[in-house]
């Protein structure tokens, strides 16, 4: 495996096919297993929401850090009001109206050690 970074044009192209080919088994936001950034788990229960499934990702940061580290009331405060104002102003928009917003597949763990050229394979993307 060669350790260069990927072309750049070649790469993002890769990960548009992957999130067109992308589909949910069930039409819902979220993933069938819990995914980790490193040893650090992920809240990815499905959601019919793409605004839902966000805030309660970025719910479920905040509680891990908070676990590992000591409370911090302002961020906590300061994550909740981006849950309860921000994201529905940004992604709710998304689904407001009769508007469809279609699950795909994300990666969300891009750095040096996985941007491997080569490394994504959009062939057998259901």
């Amino acid at each position: 495996m060669d350790a260069a970074a990927p072309e750049p044009a070649q790469f993002t192209a890769r990960v548009a096919e992957l999130h067109r080919k992308s589909k949910s088994p069930n039409g819902m936001f979220g993933f069938e297993v819990t995914t980790c950034d490193g040893k650090l788990p992920h809240t990815v229960a499905w959601e019919e929401s793409w605004a839902m499934f966000f805030g309660k990702l970025l719910r479920g940061v905040l509680k891990l850090d908070t676990e590992v580290k000591r409370s911090w009331p302002e961020l906590e405060a300061a994550t909740e009001e981006v849950i309860a104002g921000v994201i529905p102003r940004l992604l709710g928009i998304l689904q407001a109206d009769g508007r469809k917003s279609k699950p795909s597949l994300i990666h969300g763990d891009c750095w040096e050690g996985v941007l491997i050229d080569g490394c994504i394979d959009c062939s057998n993307v259901c």
